[in-house]
């Protein structure tokens, strides 16, 4: 588990069309990821 008792995968989405993915960026272009605390480590 890697150290960690939490979730160990991926969140994916619907793949998109090549003209929506690029919408997409351009809508989002200035979007940034937020911020992600750790976890607490499991005894």
């Amino acid at each position: 588990m890697l150290g960690c008792s939490y979730g160990q995968g991926w969140l994916y989405g619907k793949p998109m069309k090549e003209d929506d993915a690029i919408a997409w960026l351009i809508q989002h272009r200035n979007a940034t990821a937020a911020t992600i605390e750790p976890l607490p480590r499991s005894a």
